[in-house]
């Protein structure tokens, strides 16, 4: 049986991910701590890792190069509230194949780290690039000034420039 590493403080979200997988057919290992996941991970077949960005006050992103040294090829994906852009850039060049806004459900993670088709539940969600199109166009309204924006934001100004002429992708 393949595993799923679950890397969150204890709440009913992680209690409700964690029975969702397991009535997918994975063994879950839920944990609150780096430490104990990796140990726990070491001589098991792991499928991906859910790691939520913020662990006890700490950032969790320096988890993710230290799971895929562990864990070769195996996705991880980061599932938070904490949405920012710049999380979602460290998450990404950390080398996480999804990041994702809560509310979640067990069949949107495994539809975004590959292997399984969701449910149908009517709902559009925007894709990944059009989210962060939204969000940097949100950014540039309310900084007042592309200069502005672009140090909220931590991006050359050229670049905002360019990413904000562009259409918006489709959802």
């Amino acid at each position: 049986m393949q595993s799923i590493v679950l890397l969150e403080h204890p709440s009913r979200a992680r209690e409700a991910l964690q029975s969702s997988f397991e009535a997918c057919g994975f063994e879950v290992i839920a944990t609150d701590c780096v430490e104990a996941a990796l140990a726990a991970t070491r001589d098991r077949s792991v499928r991906a890792a859910i790691i939520e960005a913020m662990l006890n006050g700490v950032s969790a992103l320096p988890a993710i190069p230290r799971f895929k040294e562990a864990h070769a090829g195996v996705p991880v994906a980061v599932c938070t509230t904490h949405g920012s852009i710049r999380n979602v850039v460290h998450a990404m060049r950390a080398g996480a194949a999804s990041f994702m806004i809560k509310p979640v459900t067990a069949d949107q993670v495994l539809a975004e780290i590959g292997g399984h088709q969701p449910v149908d539940e009517g709902i559009e969600h925007p894709s990944y690039h059009r989210a962060v199109w939204e969000y940097v166009t949100q950014c540039r309204e309310l900084a007042g000034s592309l200069a502005e924006a672009s140090r909220w934001l931590g991006l050359d100004r050229r670049s905002l420039r360019r990413m904000l002429q562009k259409m918006p992708p489709v959802r």
